[in-house]
């Protein structure tokens, strides 16, 4: 089933209070999450935080731009798909609006595709891959992949895609990402035709849903 939702990431770090209205903002639009990133185990050029809303990217992008102190905001309106693994149950009636941890961590990469690879050949190569990651990321708990529609924001900071693994730990992760001995080169190989490694952008975070 293919999902519409606005993933909005900066790189800086917020105050609680920021976060606290950022939340508060993207509650009232309906079901989302909150990512702030572990940034000495994630990469170098990892975000510090991500929020996924419901909300259209126009409406997320006017919410924000109210909050003092949120600026340089990445904004990506995406159709995602659960390639393998189960939703979390709601949380019960009266909880709802509530922020709620989501146990264990998330892997999130941004990525782009090759110059020369069109945008069709990229989403079935994307595609495709999922059947790779059932294989291949098969100790993720969950797999999400999100193509990206529609994109506001610095253009150094585009993606195509965005992935999402789900594990118990970033040691966990670190160790079992790759699920048998050949999967990193079978990886490696198949993302070598039609995703750009030098700009992915990725790390571990924290995640915190509301409903």
């Amino acid at each position: 089933m293919v999902a519409k939702a606005t993933i909005v990431a900066g790189e800086h770090e917020l105050p609680d209070d920021a976060h606290a209205r950022i939340a508060a903002a993207l509650v009232a639009e309906g079901e989302g999450e909150r990512a702030l990133f572990d940034r000495e185990a994630s990469a170098a050029r990892a975000v510090a935080w991500l929020y996924r809303s419901a909300a259209p990217a126009a409406r997320v992008q006017q919410l924000l731009g109210r909050i003092p102190g949120v600026r340089g905001l990445a904004i990506y309106e995406v159709e995602a798909t659960d390639v393998h693994g189960a939703h979390h149950a709601p949380p019960p009636a009266d909880e709802r609006g509530r922020l709620h941890a989501v146990p264990g961590i998330r892997k999130v990469t941004f990525h782009r595709r090759l110059p020369d690879v069109t945008r069709d050949e990229y989403l079935r190569r994307f595609r495709w891959h999922g059947a790779i990651a059932e294989v291949h990321h098969s100790n993720a708990g969950r797999y999400r992949q999100n193509e990206v529609t529609n994109y506001i924001g610095p253009p150094e900071r585009s993606a195509d895609g965005v992935s999402e693994h789900w594990y118990a730990s970033v040691d966990y992760a670190l160790e079992h990402h790759f699920a048998r001995a050949d999967s990193p080169q079978v990886v490696s190989d198949d993302v070598a035709e039609w995703l750009d490694r030098s700009t992915a952008v990725g790390g571990y975070a924290r995640v915190w849903h509301w409903s």
